[in-house]
């Protein structure tokens, strides 16, 4: 599903911790993945920093500027918490890193400010 507001917003609810993958439709084989207790806002920040082009992975900056009709998103599992969401996350990234537009190969727990 295509990464823009109303997509995100009819499909993922509020609250939904999990795991989700940013891909673009040419290269399905590649994706960048991200966890959080809250999806949907993450998946909306990040739709806004590329509409602002100020996205902090320059992999998927990069791409985004010529291929933006393909971003798309997809929910990859949901937990219960937000610890064993950022455990499989890290398994993703670790499984075959050629394989994710991941900048970072640690995960961490971000804070917001």
């Amino acid at each position: 599903m295509r990464l823009i507001k109303k997509n995100v917003q009819e499909a993922v609810k509020k609250d939904r911790i999990g795991v989700y993958a940013l891909y673009f439709r040419e290269w399905p084989h590649r994706a960048y993945f991200g966890s959080s207790k809250c999806m949907r806002r993450r998946l909306l920040s990040h739709a806004n920093s590329f509409l602002k082009k100020k996205h902090k992975n320059w992999k998927l900056s990069r791409l985004h500027d010529t291929y933006q009709d393909s971003l798309s998103f997809a929910i990859v599992a949901d937990f219960a918490t937000e610890k064993q969401a950022r455990d499989y996350e890290q398994l993703l990234i670790d499984f075959d890193s050629r394989a994710s537009y991941n900048v970072d190969t640690k995960v961490y727990k971000y804070k917001r400010k």
